[in-house]
């Protein structure tokens, strides 16, 4: 039966391979842009890194070897025989949506689904990571550049960086558009302007709705009592229905009317 060789010599079975894009994934088989995503992420002895969706383990062997620790979260149960047989990996059979908010890490290195790109992001927003080393597809890189709600909240946290763009000839299977090699560097906070400041804040308090994060943002950003924020707050004029919500789940319509404003403070 026909197969391809992965790094350890190990046939793997084409049908296999296709049947991995059911979860929505395509994994790199390209030599030049492994080695620029090492490159680029930076690795040193004593970080503890994150690659979501391993696959056949490629860029997993090299990743083992040069960090403290490597947590791999891999979504098909058909990888993760070949993956076990890695050394210096903590190996977990998941949807990475599930699990992200219980993992403990510095620096992520990945290869993301497509499909899953967005809702990834608005949880690693809520974590601290120093840097991130993705390969995304071009309609995400597009939505960072657009300057709508998930590119500006992620531009709180993070300084974006392009690497390059791929082919889709660089995947097995290939996928049908683009996919761009991406950089993210955590942002010092004293270098945020105070809108994005108080939207960082708000991001950050998660649980509560979006009257109260903002309150409580515009209270440590100023330094002021919290009579003097709700002052603030009411003069924005935001619907009560937008400011019952979570920031994340406001539209981007109302996302813009709050940036807006916030803008204007």
């Amino acid at each position: 039966m026909l197969g391809k060789l992965n790094n350890s010599g190990t046939m793997i079975n084409k049908q296999k391979i296709n049947k991995t894009n059911n979860f929505g994934q395509h994994f790199l088989t390209d030599k030049d842009v492994l080695n620029e995503i090492i490159s680029n992420s930076k690795i040193a002895g004593g970080d503890i890194v994150l690659e979501i969706g391993a696959g056949r383990g490629i860029l997993t062997v090299k990743l083992s070897k040069l960090c403290k620790k490597l947590i791999v979260v891999e979504i098909d149960p058909d990888f993760i025989p070949e993956l076990k047989k890695i050394k210096n990996i903590t190996l977990i059979n998941d949807n990475i949506l599930n699990v992200i908010d219980s993992l403990f890490f510095n620096k992520i290195i990945a290869n993301i689904p497509y499909n899953i790109s967005e809702p990834l992001m608005k949880k690693i927003l809520r974590e601290d990571i120093d840097s991130l080393t993705l390969l995304i597809g071009k309609k995400f890189w597009d939505i960072l550049n657009s300057g709508k709600k998930i590119s500006t909240l992620i531009s709180c946290f993070y300084k974006i960086s392009f690497i390059r763009l791929v082919s889709p000839g660089s995947f097995s299977p290939p996928p049908r558009t683009l996919s761009v090699l991406v950089k993210f560097d955590k942002i010092a906070p004293d270098s945020l302007a105070d809108d994005k400041k108080i939207l960082k804040e708000i991001i950050l308090q998660k649980d509560k709705k979006l009257k109260n994060a903002l309150r409580e943002s515009l209270t440590q950003v100023y330094r002021q009592t919290k009579r003097y924020a709700s002052e603030k707050v009411s003069s924005l004029n935001l619907p009560q229905k937008v400011t019952n919500k979570s920031i994340l789940d406001i539209s981007n319509r109302d996302f813009e009317e709050l940036f807006g404003s916030l803008e204007k403070l």
